[in-house]
């Protein structure tokens, strides 16, 4: 009996310790247990946030991929609209060229003409000073004689001014 005694109080100081072990395991499972949870939850939150942001962050490479397509389209209709302008004018400006073109020629022609009759008046005014002095020779005036000396200065000074094209 003092054996049984002496063992149960053995036991009893035994599980006393054991229970104060396991109240201390049990606060500490209950401390893990807490931080367990407050974590599981900032996790949570955590991974909500980043889907969140990569939603976001997809929504807004949808969005500039569409700015950027919208942006391009732009840029290429402008462009479109540009090289049609320009061609449009470089087909004006080879209009105008060619219409200049066929004017210089006309022009030319006119001069060459004008040279031409100015040459034929030259001769004849040649002519008439001839005849007039022929004349005034036969007939002894010799106030006609000025008069067509004048006249050819005038022709000469006339036939020395030259007309130049480009």
């Amino acid at each position: 009996l003092t054996k049984a005694e002496s063992r149960n109080t053995t036991l009893s100081s035994q599980l006393a310790n054991i229970q104060t072990q396991m109240n201390s395991l049990e606060k500490k499972l209950s401390t893990l247990n807490t931080q367990l949870s407050s974590e599981t939850q900032r996790r949570i939150s955590t991974e909500t946030r980043t889907e969140e942001a990569e939603n976001q962050l997809r929504v807004s490479e949808g969005t500039l991929a569409a700015v950027r397509s919208t942006e391009v389209r732009k840029l290429k209709e402008e462009n479109e609209d540009l090289c049609e302008r320009l061609a449009f004018l470089e087909s004006e400006v080879e209009d105008y060229k060619n219409v200049l073109n066929a004017e210089k020629e006309m022009y030319r022609e006119m001069v060459k003409e004008l040279k031409d009759d100015v040459a034929v008046l030259k001769v004849r005014l040649e002519e008439d000073r001839k005849t007039k002095e022929e004349t005034k020779l036969s007939n002894g005036h010799q106030g006609s004689s000025d008069k067509v000396k004048d006249d050819d200065t005038r022709v000469n000074h006339a036939n020395d001014e030259k007309v130049d094209l480009p």
